[in-house]
């Protein structure tokens, strides 16, 4: 899958960023209501977002994505979870894989999941999961332990089914 290429005023973060607040207000804030309700993400404005760039922001440009820094990425958060902290939280989780995924992840893999990512057609998680801790911070030992994880999740937002495929290299 190629890279999308972005509208040449988003390369510039205070349009960017304009742009993102005006999303929030007048795509995902008359959403955010039936979401809930439907228990469900708004897969349809995250793909919405990405056209915009807004799962690409750090992701560097040599790997299609539009190269912002992090305080970009802030600010967009903000807007975004101003709105809705759901929507914010699946967006920015999908453009941080995206961006770790292009710049760590091997070419194989880097080439086949980042396109998908900055394009809304999948969402990015992150997961924790420690023996005797769950997914809980506060329980997790002051020093990490060996130990490989297996199997899968399907929660996205509570209540949201969503296939999960658990990734690392």
């Amino acid at each position: 899958m190629a890279a999308q290429a972005f509208e040449t005023s988003l390369y510039d973060p205070e349009v960017l960023i304009e742009r993102a607040r005006l999303f929030a207000r007048e795509v995902v804030a008359p959403q955010v209501t039936r979401w809930e309700r439907e228990r469900r993400i708004g897969r349809e404005a995250i793909r919405e977002a990405a056209r915009l760039g807004l799962c690409a922001i750090e992701v560097p440009r040599e790997h299609g994505g539009l190269g912002h820094p992090y305080s970009v990425k802030c600010r967009i958060a903000e807007a975004m979870a101003a709105v809705d902290y759901g929507f914010a939280f699946s967006l920015i989780n999908t453009q941080n894989v995206a961006n770790k995924l292009a710049r760590e992840a091997p070419a194989r893999i880097r080439d086949r999941t980042v396109p998908a990512l900055m394009a809304g057609e999948i969402i990015g998680c992150t997961a924790l999961t420690e023996p005797h801790a769950g997914s809980d911070f506060s329980a997790l030992p002051p020093r990490p332990s060996r130990w490989r994880a297996a199997g899968s999740s399907r929660v996205a937002r509570p209540g949201s089914p969503m296939p999960a495929r658990p990734m690392w290299w």
